[in-house]
């Protein structure tokens, strides 16, 4: 069951809610621009009934796991932009020398946190990462996402020094949003490192060896 909640934590978060997002911003957009009637949605969710309950929902998830990915690979592109790059955690830093001496040998820096990782999720359930994990994606799509809008709305609209400024709103919600996706990302991985530090130093304490092999 903690597995199948913590599932539904990315689940929700990260392609529901981006689902949802992506689904009302196009018809919004759509209404705006007058391709589609405000009539002609009522009548569709009307006449969907039962079907459209079971059906939308679903929708919305696939939405949202086919922009995931999406996210993923733009927000690793634009961090090597020198005011994008996400900066080293001076806590994640500090704790490296006290979990060094339980790892295996010639791990490198990413292996090294999927390893911790790895050992906290098979051991240590009531972990909060889930949480973290979550938050991240879904400050990460919704970046991204209000970092498309930005072109596609400059695309769509008389340029003005009004329409202008409405589409530069996009561009300031990315920003922030990518900032809070590194953030909740480097306090995901000091919260790993630290609950994993908590269960080798507990193993160690307790006289176990049973963690020396996990």
């Amino acid at each position: 069951m903690i597995d199948k909640a913590k599932l539904g934590f990315w689940e929700v978060f990260t392609y529901f809610l981006i689902g949802l997002v992506l689904t009302i911003t196009s018809i919004g957009y759509a209404l705006f621009f007058d391709y589609i009637e405000w009539k002609s949605i009522v009548k569709l969710i009307k006449e969907s009934g039962a079907i459209g309950v079971v059906f939308f929902p679903l929708l919305l998830l696939v939405f949202g796991m086919v922009f995931e990915p999406i996210s993923n690979l733009l927000l690793k592109l634009l961090e090597k932009l020198p005011f994008l790059k996400p900066r080293k955690s001076r806590s994640v830093e500090a704790l490296v020398p006290f979990i060094e001496p339980h790892l295996p040998s010639d791990l490198g820096l990413k292996q090294r946190f999927r390893y911790c990782k790895a050992v906290i999720e098979q051991n240590y359930p009531q972990s909060n990462l889930s949480v973290f994990l979550a938050r991240f994606g879904f400050y990460r799509s919704m970046g991204i996402l209000m970092l498309v809008l930005y072109p596609i709305t400059l695309s769509i609209i008389d340029i003005t020094c009004m329409s202008f400024l409405f589409a530069s709103v996009f561009l300031l919600f990315a920003l922030i949003f990518i900032k809070r996706a590194q953030f909740f990302k480097g306090h995901m991985e000091y919260e790993v490192y630290y609950n994993f530090l908590a269960y080798r130093e507990n193993i160690i304490f307790k006289g176990s060896q049973q963690g020396a092999t996990s």
